[in-house]
């Protein structure tokens, strides 16, 4: 089954969180967008402060993936190309650690 988007009425959880004063980020798999960062079901569009991970089911299955997400911004793993197989976990780690304690300032 292809990857459906969320449609722009439906709310996640993570829009009620960050509306209530929560940090809200995402690190892995979403499959509820097509990928690209202006789509009205990109995770940072529905209520996802950060955002780190794959934007499909297919994707998010490959040890080796060639791509991910850093919120709207795409980064190639080197390595990965062609069917290299040299970064597993990429820079999943230092993406976690950016994540806010809370919103407010």
């Amino acid at each position: 089954m292809p990857d459906q988007p969320l449609r722009p009425e439906d709310t996640t959880l993570a829009e009620v969180l960050r509306s209530a004063g929560y940090a809200t980020g995402l690190f892995g798999k979403w499959g509820f967008c097509p990928e690209r960062a202006q789509h009205f079901s990109h995770p940072n569009n529905k209520g996802f402060g950060t955002y780190f991970g794959m934007n499909s089911h297919a994707a998010a299955h490959e040890y080796y993936p060639t791509e991910v997400w850093d919120n709207d911004h795409v980064h190639r793993i080197e390595g990965n190309e062609n069917g290299g197989q040299r970064v597993y976990s990429g820079p999943v780690p230092g993406a976690c650690a950016r994540v806010p304690r809370s919103t407010s300032a």
